[in-house]
């Protein structure tokens, strides 16, 4: 972008004014791009081809202005094959293309509202999302006994599941080359981890796990992944080199891929008896946040621990943790203000 003094803008002539009137308008689909993060890029692009495939099946014009009618029928066509949870996110990709066409405001009239709620009615009962499950600290060390330390892989994916537990990490803030060896820093009292950028922020944030006394310790795990570099005859490691390498020989570009560490991460919980179809990366965030929950960390703390802006966090608490703290707290606040019943748990009478 020119930077121009004032004294310049005011001698810019008819040719100069036309140039500047390029380049600035020429900006406007680049900055409007910059809209929608990458992983929404991604969404939306899935949904456009949702949309252009439901135009072939009926005969319409995918670049066509999109009538009430229209949007009527694409949403009904479109949970034939996915969840009716999905159609909020589905319109608002439509909308950001008709937009982007020069059409405006998609026409969601009072049909198209009918439409959206009837299918609520019929699909919402039975189209039940289920969440991932919530890896405990009991998992957690499961898995510790389960795997080899000696073991590159091993170490590194056990590093970085516990950074992730602990810092309440989304699996492409550790994967994918985010997360870099610049970003972490060990002190006495623990570790620090600076998150370049989020899904919902784009601004760094540092993130401060404590030391543990125990075989779950966050630090010593990284430690130990970190001994396999300083004992390689290889030269040290580039700080701009991602923390997680795919291989032991990796210096620079390499990373340990979001695939393969969940594909590691549900080999072992099937070990421990878990279903792996129920277990994620998403397992180590949705875990940590309950656990805190369940130790009375305070609910802002999680939220700035977690880099949430809103109360979103709370659907990351296991089913029922909230009620089942409620009766506890409540337990423990009265316990032996009352006599104790002298009847077996699950007995109707009392043993006489």
């Amino acid at each position: 972008m020119l930077q121009l003094r004032s004294d310049r803008i005011a001698s810019l002539g008819p040719t100069g004014q036309a140039t500047e009137r390029a380049l600035v308008d020429g900006l406007i689909p680049t900055f409007a791009r910059l809209a929608l993060r990458v992983d929404s890029h991604k969404t939306y692009a899935s949904f456009l081809r949702h949309y252009s495939l439901f135009c072939v099946a009926t005969g319409r014009d995918p670049g066509a202005r999109i009538s009430e009618e229209c949007l009527a029928a694409a949403i009904i066509w479109f949970v034939r094959t996915r969840s009716v949870n999905s159609v909020g996110s589905y319109v608002s990709a439509l909308q950001w293309f008709h937009t982007s066409w020069g059409y405006g405001p998609l026409p969601r009239g009072p049909i198209y509202a009918r439409v959206k709620r009837g299918l609520q009615q019929l699909f919402t009962p039975v189209d039940v999302v289920e969440r991932k499950f919530a890896l405990t600290l009991d998992h957690l060390y499961a898995i510790y006994n389960r795997i080899n330390l000696h073991s590159f892989t091993d170490a590194r994916n056990w590093a970085a599941t516990t950074l992730g537990w602990f810092g309440l990490l989304r699996i492409r803030e550790f994967c994918d080359a985010r997360l870099r060896v610049r970003h972490v820093s060990i002190t006495d009292e623990g570790l620090a981890l600076t998150i370049a950028f989020s899904k919902t922020d784009r601004r760094p944030h540092t993130i401060r796990i404590a030391r543990r006394n125990d075989s779950l310790c966050p630090v010593a795990a990284l430690t130990h992944y970190l001994s396999f570099f300083r004992s390689s005859s290889s030269q040290s490691r580039s700080s701009s080199a991602p923390l997680f390498a795919a291989s032991q020989n990796a210096l620079r570009s390499s990373h340990l891929s979001p695939d393969s560490y969940r594909e590691w991460l549900k080999r072992h919980s099937a070990g421990i008896g878990l279903d792996p179809h129920r277990v994620s990366g998403h397992s180590l965030r949705r875990g940590g946040t309950t656990a805190y929950f369940l130790a009375g960390v305070p609910e802002t703390v999680i939220a700035s621990h977690g880099r949430w802006r809103s109360t979103a966090y709370r659907v990351y608490f296991a089913n029922n943790t909230p009620q089942f703290l409620a009766s506890s707290l409540l337990s423990s606040y009265t316990s032996g203000r009352y006599p104790t019943l002298p009847f077996r748990t699950g007995a109707l009478r009392p043993v006489r």
